[in-house]
């Protein structure tokens, strides 16, 4: 296959070496603490280890990896459209070449995806991304500041698909790339190396100096999907007519909205990324006939792909909380778009109308822009919030509002219980989310007090 890397030369243009280039980047960050360099590249490389890690198989696990290489090609970042991670390797090679042959770095004819890669195959990754990434170019040079750099996410992107194929093109698996003694060859996945990470912790490190701001996607809350709820319910959005276009405010109609109600809540409480709601099809929800619970089936997932998938029990919850109710929603969706066979989320046409008849279901970017259209509707940014929202507010709602511990939401939600991660703790904390309290009531005496729950009727704040 064509590769993402080609061989690198050892001298770039000004006369220094690719070592000391690598080497005083990350110098950059050691400035900080040799102990808080250590610690996060540490971090790094059991993340990148877990991201590549196979699946546990009990069945039931789902373990998240830490970069999305789906989300690469959902995303779009390289301009890939309906490829695999083999086209998205061509692409990245392709889009590359031409700067890395400027600047002498590039050795024709050679394939780095081999059995045994180079012994500098590290520096050259972190090579490979500082071109693109760094504000220190890849012969030792300042980068000015009007010159365009990719973000940091793109950057744990670039390194995904290194690491993907060392370790499932060439089988170098998660193993970090070291020495063997006895033999003097170097080993392993060279993508999951001491120096990679530490590169990685020091880009990201001079990123945020630099005003950028690694953050994902905002969590979403029960008290916006109330007010959403309560507006799709609002001066007859819920019935169904017809529209024209001729009506720029209404960006919907009473289907579109259901539908994206129903995906909303099966998203939040299933805590399923919203390829693999869109992608349920109807005779995969069911009625459980011992009671009044409804059966979500998933035939695969992203680290489940040959199903095995244990099944998601939802029951009806009361009429105070019918705007966290999937089982509601789902009733309403059967009742408004018909649908008994198919996709269950289809995509919608003009006038409102559902196009069953191509047997497609909606995209990941049409659903994210009626989302954000919905947002607006309710007077909220949008730009914070996306596809992920809805996995992560689900965790924290269970986590936060329903008490469930972190093991339960582990096996519900497909995380791995080995704890061998920190990918939940990403779901429940992100400086990105809305406050919860602020600082200064903490402790006061005199805070408000929260809704009053349901099920045991306290509203304190240590409920």
């Amino acid at each position: 296959m064509t590769s993402v890397l080609n061989s690198f030369a050892a001298t770039p243009s000004m006369g220094t070496s690719l070592s000391e280039v690598v080497s005083n980047a990350i110098f950059l960050e050691r400035r900080g603490g040799q102990d808080l360099a250590d610690f996060d590249a540490e971090l790094d490389l059991d993340a990148e280890r877990n991201a590549l890690a196979p699946p546990a198989d009990d069945g039931a696990m789902d373990t998240d990896a830490a970069t999305d290489m789906d989300s690469l090609l959902r995303d779009n970042v390289l301009q890939v459209d309906s490829a695999t991670i083999h086209n998205v390797a061509q692409a990245v090679n392709i889009q590359t070449s031409a700067g890395y042959k400027r600047q002498g770095l590039i050795r024709r004819g050679q394939d780095i995806y081999t059995p045994n890669p180079p012994e500098k195959m590290p520096e050259w990754i972190c090579a490979w991304i500082m071109h693109s990434c760094d504000n220190i170019r890849i012969d030792g040079t300042q980068r000015p500041a009007t010159e365009i750099r990719l973000s940091f996410t793109n950057t744990q992107k670039m390194r995904a698909v290194a690491s993907w194929n060392f370790a499932q093109v060439n089988d170098q698996g998660n193993v970090q790339w070291q020495k063997n003694e006895a033999t003097k060859k170097w080993g392993g996945n060279p993508s999951v190396s001491p120096l990679v990470a530490h590169y990685m912790a020091s880009l990201k490190r001079r990123k945020i100096q630099s005003g950028e701001t690694a953050s994902s996607a905002r969590a979403i809350t029960p008290a916006m999907l109330e007010t959403l709820y309560d507006f799709n319910h609002e001066n007859g959005r819920s019935t169904m007519k017809p529209y024209g276009s001729a009506e720029p405010k209404r960006w919907s109609g009473a289907r579109a909205r259901r539908l994206c109600w129903t995906a909303y809540l099966i998203a939040f409480t299933c805590l399923l990324r919203v390829d693999e709601v869109l992608k349920i099809q109807a005779h995969e929800i069911r009625l459980d006939p011992d009671s009044d619970a409804l059966i979500v089936t998933l035939p695969f997932r992203k680290t489940q792909q040959y199903g095995e998938i244990e099944p998601f029990y939802l029951y009806p919850l009361s009429a105070e909380q019918a705007h966290l109710c999937p089982v509601r929603a789902y009733a309403e969706w059967l009742s408004a778009s018909k649908i008994r066979s198919g996709y269950l989320f289809p995509k919608i046409g003009a006038g409102d109308k559902l196009m069953t008849d191509k047997d497609e279901p909606m995209s990941s970017s049409e659903f994210l822009e009626m989302f954000r259209n919905h947002l607006i509707d309710i007077e909220i940014d949008p730009y914070p919030y996306g596809t992920h929202s809805f996995r992560r507010g689900g965790c924290q709602y269970l986590h936060i509002y329903r008490r469930w511990p972190i093991r339960d939401i582990c096996q519900w939600g497909g995380w791995s219980t080995g704890f061998s991660s920190l990918t939940i703790v990403k779901y429940l904390i992100s400086s990105n989310d809305s406050p919860m309290v602020q600082r200064r009531d903490f402790f006061n005496p005199d805070r408000a007090l929260q809704l009053k729950c349901m099920y045991c009727g306290r509203s304190c704040n240590c409920a």
